[in-house]
């Protein structure tokens, strides 16, 4: 099927435009698998020759494929991928095949890399939403029809290793409206920015020899074009026509007297003059302040190959300005960013047009100190407030300040310094601070003895410590408490889960909000066996702002439930039994606790013995005595955890006592003497 698509694109060529044929594709997930790859003919290095139609998403093509590296993408790989929303070529591809990414239409931007050799004709045609094109250092040359019917093109620049740009190679591009052919581009190929009626600016480079047959047809917009003497054939309606096929009003072509652009503009009765006589409007030039340096932007100026962007300096002790220098030769768009500036130090600019040896009066900018205000954040973190700010060019270092509120006076204190960080440093925290109070923090770049402006404006923090939280188990569930901080409203709880390999299997969940008034909370629904972590977050509230502190996490605790005990006296003792817990892997632990009737208390409860299964529950006691009154309690284990646990009933020994035995009386025989 792409294969009969593929034939019926490259024949279908109409008078002012291309035809495409809509395709309904149902979608589905893109990967590698979606990928076929074929081993070349040399053995050592695979080509792409297919992706099914219905991969959806983003696709990176890989550079190997086992183990070998992918240097071909075939013809028609591509075609008819609709659903691809973006393309990565790697570097180790050289060649691309016709067709190959042709009827791509949800891909905006395609980058071509510089390891590409070889493109394919219509190998990026007809698609309706490419708006970004990047041709790479590798290709000498544009084929026939390559890009052509890319409705949504906005402009392209053509490098100058492309040395030929082939037929219709961007023919009926409708929103075209700027091309940039740089210098070491040679032949302009017939009918290659064919009907591209948005198009209001041409850039033709020193160099150029052919522009061909109908090679700009269609240009309505085009008012006037530099054609460089090195132009030595111009062909049938190359420039100067219009859609309807008659010359563009006012249209105007410079050049030298006797060069074949003024032969052209003669036969085709369009205006000519010597390009010395062009006028290049004076560019007016607006300069601002940016972190990464001061940007210069100046209007486009019409017919302008490039600019020349030039800087001044104000001395401060001479208070003159420097000479006027030229820091760039500028072929992108109308804006510079000047990075070369150093902090505190007044500059003011200009930019002159050029085209080829014509270059336009120029007009100094307003001066401008490079200042920049460093754009600050900062945030509770668990040993203080974390100070964050933007990096500023050529910054020596920073110097941060606090302010405090006062909720007496409802005022705050005059900005104090705090620190002082290195050029390569963007955050400090400032430990110094007390839960509950409010802060606001500054930056101020810093010159040697200049230091920039600050913003007075920063948003205030009420400092939150973080609570220290222990957790235990407890005959209802989970407790979970932590200390009580200074400036609380409320405290969030929030749990996950551990999976048995230790790795979190939920992500933080709040469980509870509780009052200030209260530090503590039953975590009731817990399930015997799983592994719990909680942390707490302390909330505060001021007039206008809600803050939260950070978070310290609590240590993993395995919820055991605690056994139900229950006691019986015996003969030999007191027998104690539990249900059983299912989770106790390492068994229980059985405690007893003594009365004295005398002083009429309790002692504390002593471990008398470690049961090591968890499928025994009950042991009996004789380590007591008759008549005394004891109780028992048991603990589930497993590894370091250890259930709460619930009391017996409280139980008197009462022993049988032994009967003893009596031995048969010996009878001895009296010999009488």
């Amino acid at each position: 099927m792409k294969k009969f698509l593929s034939i019926v694109l490259s024949i279908v060529f109409v008078v002012g435009g291309f035809v495409s044929v809509p395709v309904t594709i149902t979608a589905s997930a893109a990967s590698q698998s979606d990928l076929t790859f074929i081993l070349n003919s040399d053995g050592k290095s695979y080509s792409v020759t297919d992706c099914k139609e219905d991969a959806t998403g983003a696709i990176t093509i890989p550079s190997k494929y086992k183990n070998k590296p992918v240097t071909k993408i075939g013809s028609d790989a591509f075609l008819y991928c609709i659903n691809l929303t973006s393309i990565t070529i790697p570097n180790s591809i050289t060649h691309i095949g016709n067709n190959a990414f042709s009827q791509i239409h949800s891909v905006k931007s395609i980058t071509i890399p510089d390891s590409v050799k070889v493109i394919g004709e219509s190998s990026f045609s007809h698609n309706n939403n490419l708006t970004s094109i990047k041709i790479g250092k590798g290709l000498s040359s544009i084929p026939k029809f390559a890009f052509r019917n890319n409705y949504n093109l906005k402009s392209i620049t053509i490098p100058g290793n492309v040395k030929t740009i082939g037929l219709g190679a961007f023919a009926d591009c409708g929103e075209l409206t700027v091309i940039n052919i740089k210098k070491g581009v040679i032949t302009i190929s017939e009918l290659a920015f064919y009907m591209n009626n948005k198009l209001n600016t041409l850039i033709l480079p020193e160099g150029l020899k052919t522009i061909s047959d109908q090679a700009f047809y269609g240009t309505d917009l085009i008012k006037t074009v530099v054609v460089p003497a090195t132009v030595t054939a111009i062909g049938e309606k190359a420039l100067g026509y219009s859609s309807s096929s008659t010359p563009v009003k006012g249209f105007k072509i410079y050049s030298k007297k006797g060069s074949a652009a003024e032969k052209y503009a003669k036969a085709n009765k369009l205006s000519f003059s010597e390009t010395n006589k062009l006028t290049l409007q004076t560019p007016k030039v607006k300069v601002a302040n940016t972190k990464q340096g001061i940007k210069v932007e100046w209007n486009k100026i019409s017919n302008a190959q490039s600019y020349i962007i030039y800087r001044s300096t104000y001395n401060a002790s001479t208070k003159k300005w420097s000479k006027w220098s030229a820091i760039k030769n500028y072929e992108g768009s109308n804006q510079y960013l000047d990075k070369k500036t150093e902090l505190g130090t007044i500059y003011r600019y200009t930019v002159r047009a050029v085209n080829g040896n014509v270059l336009s009066k120029y007009k100094a900018s307003s001066s401008i100190r490079y200042n920049v205000t460093p754009t600050v954040t900062y945030k509770n973190v668990s040993n203080g407030i974390s100070v964050s700010w933007s990096t500023i060019a050529n910054a020596k270092g920073y110097t941060v300040y606090r302010s405090e509120y006062n909720t007496k006076t409802a005022k705050w204190t005059k900005w104090a310094s705090r620190g002082t960080a290195k050029a390569n440093v963007t955050s400090w925290t400032d430990k110094k601070v007390n839960s509950g109070i409010i802060y606001k923090y500054t930056v101020r770049a810093v010159n040697g003895s200049y230091k920039s402006t600050y913003n007075n404006n920063t948003k205030g923090i009420l400092y939150l410590k973080a609570p220290t939280v222990k957790i235990e188990n407890t005959v209802s569930g989970v407790k979970v408490s932590w200390n009580k901080i200074a400036g609380a409203k409320n405290y969030d709880v929030y749990r996950k889960v551990i999976d048995d390999l230790g790795i979190n299997s939920t992500k933080w969940v709040k469980i509870a909000t509780v009052s200030a008034k209260q530090n503590y909370f039953a975590d009731e629904n817990v399930t015997n066996g799983f592994k719990y972590v909680y942390t707490v977050r302390t909330l505060g509230e001021t007039a206008n702002s809600s803050f939260k502190s950070d978070y310290i996490s609590s240590t993993v605790l395995e919820y055991l439930y605690a056994p139900q005990v229950i006691v019986s006296a015996e003969d030999t003792g007191v027998r104690v039994s539990w249900d059983l817990n299912e989770c106790a892997g390492n068994g229980y632990r059985v405690y007893k606790a003594v009365y004295n009737a005398e002083t009429e208390t309790w002692s504390s409860w002593s471990a008398i013995i470690d049961i090591t299964s968890a499928e025994v529950c009950e042991y009996l006691d004789q380590s007591v005595e008759d008549g005394v009154t004891y109780r028992y309690t048991v603990r589930a284990r497993s590894g370091k955890n250890t259930s709460s646990y619930a009391s017996s009933e409280d139980i008197t020994a009462s022993l049988k006592a032994e009967v003893p035995t009596i031995p048969e009386e010996t009878v001895t025989d009296v010999v009488e003497q």
